[in-house]
């Protein structure tokens, strides 16, 4: 029975749980300084800065005597924002539109979802689950990583926190493979 238990597991699809030992990395440098401008902050306005991420996952492999860093692919990573305004988005979902009319095809009697990049100036849509942020509100991700073992995601920004006397607060995000953890935030000063 468990031969049969073992074929069956082998042929399961993934994304998989991380082995003992693997490790998270995040790939880029998050230092935002003033791209996003408070003027842009009102939430629920489809106005924010699209950031492009990269997390990746390896695991040191013992050969010939010595070790070396390999990365593992179709591992699950979870991956969570801090700030109910920062969106969690994979990257196979994000596609870039001419301008608004294009996104919304001329017709005003549709609802647009297209949502401006401060960052590229840019209009982008969310296609799938996720064409239509104005209701659905992901801060919360779980995916595989690639044959290189990336994850590359996307988080939005629709708006940033501000304290009382109106200072930038920095977004955290968290990322996890069960046994290990990355963190990074966004500090926009």
């Amino acid at each position: 029975m468990s031969l049969l238990l073992a074929l069956f597991v082998g042929c399961a699809s993934g994304p998989y749980g991380a082995p003992d030992g693997a490790e998270l990395t995040y790939m880029n440098d998050s230092d935002l300084g003033a791209i996003f401008d408070v003027s842009y902050n009102d939430p629920d306005d489809g106005i924010g800065l699209l950031m492009r991420e990269q997390l990746m996952v390896t695991n040191e492999v013992l050969e010939g005597g010595g070790s070396r860093t390999m990365p593992l692919n179709n591992i699950l990573v979870e991956v969570t924002s801090g700030w109910s305004a920062a969106y969690v988005i994979p990257s196979s979902v994000v596609v870039t539109v001419d301008d608004y009319e294009t996104a919304c095809d001329g017709d005003e009697s549709d609802e647009c979802n297209a949502w401006f990049d401060i960052g590229e100036e840019r209009y982008v849509e969310f296609a799938g689950e996720y064409n239509d942020l104005g209701g659905l509100r992901p801060t919360y991700m779980s995916a595989g990583t690639d044959g290189r073992g990336l994850l590359d995601f996307y988080v939005f920004i629709d708006s940033i926190p501000l304290d009382d006397d109106g200072e930038v607060i920095p977004i955290p995000l968290f990322a996890s493979i069960g046994v290990d953890t990355a963190s990074w935030s966004y500090d926009f000063q």
